[in-house]
């Protein structure tokens, strides 16, 4: 009787249902750190920091598929394959500095001027 209210006492279902349930909280978790998230802002980053790079092929089909239709269900794939990705929707949040120079100036912010990355001479 005291056994089945004692803690770890009952078996744990590593089923399917298991499985769905973390997947679902996790993504629940995803969403209430992304909300007020701009999109828009989060695929101009990425056009900018991963134009003209080398990335893997499973990174570039990703990327595409954000830069195509960027909402949450894209960026969560890639930050699901990718965590170290979620910094650029962290900074694209509402409320953040940045988002709100890019709400005052568009994606003009986000342009490197001719020749920032040559050396002086």
């Amino acid at each position: 009787m005291f056994n089945r209210w004692w803690p770890g006492s009952q078996k744990r279902n590593t089923g399917f249902g298991t499985i769905w349930s973390m997947n679902w909280l996790r993504k629940r978790k995803l969403r209430r750190q992304m909300e007020g998230c701009n999109y828009p802002m989060a695929r101009d980053l990425f056009i900018q920091d991963f134009e003209g790079g080398v990335v893997p092929k499973e990174l570039a089909a990703l990327l595409d598929r954000f830069i195509e239709k960027p909402c949450f269900e894209t960026a969560s794939t890639l930050i699901d394959a990718y965590p170290v990705l979620a910094i650029y929707f962290r900074l694209a949040r509402h409320g953040g500095f940045t988002e709100m120079m890019y709400r005052e100036f568009g994606s003009s912010i986000f342009q490197k001027k001719q020749g920032e990355n040559e050396r002086s001479r």
